[in-house]
């Protein structure tokens, strides 16, 4: 099981509580004698709302662990929900290569919009028929004049999809490459 220290700090704080209140009541148990001397009725009620009290913390106790067990196994499964990634940016103007550990069946575009916000890198896309496509990366702008473009790779073969489209796997190698659209697009 998983834990951290702040969870195992509470937990032991829990038991300690749990442990005064035994105490408590055994402390209490053992001043009054058991009987019917009217003077002792007090102490007996009080030893009633312990013994009372001592059972809710336990069974309290019971349900925080069993809580703090299930959130720490979920936090153990959301940790290995996570993949690792480059994102290669290829261009005379403006190389950069990123690395991120990001959450499983993450898309290009959800990728690209945190690494942007991440790195303050600014990218442009727009939507076609077949998807969402990128049409600018840090200023520099796909030119239809001379059909230079904005060209998406993974694991250095071209890749046809739309941004939103394309979901990546661990040690994924995203690269952007300004070049030439390849013929028949």
């Amino acid at each position: 099981m998983f834990k951290t220290k702040n969870q195992e700090g509470f937990i032991s704080i829990l038991v300690l509580l749990i442990a005064v209140s035994i105490i408590g009541y055994f402390s209490y148990k053992s001043l009054v004698q058991v009987g019917d001397n009217p003077q002792t009725e007090g102490f007996k009620r009080q030893i009633d709302k312990a013994e009372d009290i001592a059972k809710i913390a336990v069974e309290r106790a019971g349900r925080i662990k069993s809580e703090m067990s299930d959130y720490a196994d979920k936090r153990q499964s959301d940790k290995e929900d996570k993949i690792n990634v480059i994102v290669k940016i290829i261009s005379k103007n403006n190389p950069g290569e990123y690395s991120e550990k990001v959450n499983s069946g993450i898309s290009v575009l959800n990728l690209m919009e945190l690494i942007g916000k991440k790195y303050n890198l600014s990218f442009k896309y727009s939507e076609s028929g077949s998807g969402m496509f990128v049409d600018e990366i840090n200023g520099v702008k796909n030119n239809s004049s001379d059909n230079t473009h904005w060209l998406l790779y993974v694991n250095g073969k071209i890749i046809k999809a739309g941004i939103s489209d394309y979901k990546l796997s661990d040690n994924d190698i995203i690269e952007w490459r300004y070049e030439g659209m390849p013929a028949p697009w």
